[in-house]
């Protein structure tokens, strides 16, 4: 829940530091400059954590790894490119397949293993489940929309990015209420 928060008011509050940042000279230079310096405080705050109490005893699953980075790779790759390829172009098609099997054997080699990256057997708790499914539509209907929605309006109307920043802002303010 402290996670889900936090990437709440990283969607809210981003699209107007964002824009806001848009009037600003040298406004990327501020916001890179903020993000590196928060970057290495978090570094600095991992040698204070006792790296002990935080580390498993069962060994990493470094197969199940490499073919979950392999697919969300594939999977980000096809759904980004699919604007400008269409569905019937071969690279479209390598990428549909290659994310199709590497899940396929994601999947294989998690159910498997004997300390699975994710375990997949956590998905027959309905509590679970319904959690999840409800996090997936927000995230392919609710999100999504919120990625999509300022290069719309950019395009379509004559508004400043700071008013899109704005909508975009109220827009998510369901979300940081419930």
């Amino acid at each position: 829940s402290v996670f889900g928060v936090f990437l709440g008011i990283g969607m809210i509050s981003g699209p107007l530091i964002a824009s806001g940042l848009n009037y600003l000279e040298h406004g990327w230079l501020f916001f890179s400059t903020s993000m590196a310096l928060i970057l290495l405080a978090l570094f600095i705050s991992l040698i204070f954590i006792s790296s002990n109490e935080l580390r498993s005893i069962h060994p990493f699953d470094w197969t199940g790894g490499v073919l979950l980075t392999m697919f969300l790779l594939a999977s980000v790759m096809l759904v980004s490119f699919l604007s400008d390829w269409t569905i019937s172009d071969p690279r479209t098609l390598v990428l549909l397949f290659t994310s199709i099997l590497i899940g396929a054997l994601f999947y294989r080699v998690e159910r498997k293993s004997q300390f699975p990256l994710i375990d997949i057997r956590i998905f027959k708790i309905r509590d679970f489940s319904a959690m999840s499914i409800t996090s997936l539509l927000l995230g392919l209907g609710y999100i999504s929309v919120l990625f999509y929605f300022p290069y719309y309006l950019s395009m379509a109307t004559s508004f400043s990015t700071f008013q899109i920043g704005t909508i975009m802002t109220v827009a998510n303010l369901p979300s940081q209420l419930f």
